[in-house]
């Protein structure tokens, strides 16, 4: 996403010996330390299964949300042909459903859940105010990483106006980083 100035361009430097990216590997892995120290210290070393089903969160929603934007994106050549209705409409969007369902269902168990089992989290929060509820680890970590990535984006939007507004990133742009070296 830096080669498309929506994150810093320092994001986009890569190794030339082992071409991967350096810049962003090293950043990334302080933030990951910091953040496992921090909640594994809070949590009395509880956190890292919770942290994996959390990832698989966010995982069942995008991977929800590509298969919901395959269907519109091909939505004018789904009558085409009975391959392209399946493979374009049917099946992205029956994925893209069951990932959501997933998600969602998971969510209930970790928060929702009346009766307050947390059964995929090995961990649980007590909210300090009203009204008190038991959360599972595996929404706490969800949630936070949620706001965290809408606080970054809200000030990456002010700090690179560019790509938010379609300039660096659209249809016509020609691809900046190829599959091939």
């Amino acid at each position: 996403m830096a080669a498309y100035k929506a994150l810093p361009k320092e994001f986009a430097r890569v190794s030339r010996r082992f071409l991967t990216p350096t810049f962003s590997t090293v950043a990334m892995g302080l933030v990951s330390i910091a953040f496992y120290l921090a909640v594994n210290y809070v949590s009395q070393g509880n956190v890292i299964n919770d942290a994996v089903t959390a990832i698989g969160l966010m995982i069942a929603f995008y991977y929800g949300l590509t298969g919901f934007a395959c269907v519109w994106y091909y939505r004018k050549t789904l009558t085409k042909n009975a391959r392209d209705f399946f493979m374009q409409g049917v099946i992205p969007f029956l994925g893209g459903a069951i990932l959501f369902f997933a998600g969602g269902w998971s969510i209930y168990l970790d928060w929702l859940d009346p009766n307050q089992d947390h059964e995929s989290s090995y961990t649980s929060w007590h909210m300090p105010f009203s009204p008190h509820w038991t959360i599972g680890g595996v929404f706490v970590i969800g949630f936070f990483t949620v706001v965290a990535g809408f606080v970054l984006m809200g000030i990456l939007r002010f700090a690179m106006p560019a790509f938010f507004r379609g300039e660096t990133l659209n249809r016509e742009t020609e691809t900046l980083v190829p599959d091939t070296p």
